[in-house]
């Protein structure tokens, strides 16, 4: 049975949660969050239980609530198994891209064979259908790099080729004419991990 103490051990599963995201450092959850360190900081100090990061945790990684909240057993089990051994394939919302919009396509599971194996399982994977196109995107990440994105630019869903060039901008490719802008003109949605043609 599981029992949870609120009242002190929250240290302990502050390093569960980071550890269950796959960041290597405190400062890499912290902007995760969107929180100061200090805030970080005091909820160690204070070593009460963190439920809203324990819920959080739980919907945004998949973890198990025994091994989250206790330490005991394995990190992953079921449907949502991130862990190789434990688990062949992962169960993911799949979405079809039509005329800029998203619309809801059922569960696709995907083989984790396919990720290389110097290359971490997407967080919060999707798979999102444009056409005859396939790709496997990754609803979280820390920071946008050169890469294939989803986006929304000007109110219409895209998935774009964007190149970080200084001072906050973007050079978006993948339409009929490239162009530049400011990173905070467009949103980032999602990161294509793969492309399937």
């Amino acid at each position: 049975m599981l029992t949870i103490n609120f009242k002190a051990g929250g240290g302990a599963v502050l390093d569960r949660i980071i550890q269950a995201y796959g960041f290597d450092t405190k400062i890499e959850y912290c902007k995760h969050l969107g929180i100061t360190a200090s805030n970080l900081s005091m909820r160690y100090k204070r070593d009460l239980y963190p439920s809203d990061l324990v819920v959080k945790c739980l919907v945004d990684t998949g973890v198990r609530l025994e091994w989250l909240t206790g330490g005991q057993g394995d990190m992953f089990a079921g449907p949502n198994a991130r862990n190789q051994s434990q688990q062949q394939t992962l169960e993911v919302p799949a979405k079809h891209l039509l005329r800029g919009e998203i619309y809801d396509a059922g569960t696709f599971y995907l083989d984790i064979g396919w990720f290389k194996p110097e290359r971490d399982i997407p967080v919060r994977p999707g798979m999102l259908m444009d056409g005859a196109k396939r790709y496997i995107v990754d609803y979280q990440f820390n920071e946008v790099n050169d890469g294939r994105w989803l986006t929304e630019i000007e109110g219409r869903l895209m998935v774009r080729d964007l190149f970080r060039i200084p001072i906050g901008r973007v050079k978006v490719c993948g339409g009929e004419m490239p162009f530049e802008c400011g990173l905070q003109d467009i949103r980032i949605i999602a990161q294509v991990i793969l492309s399937c043609v």
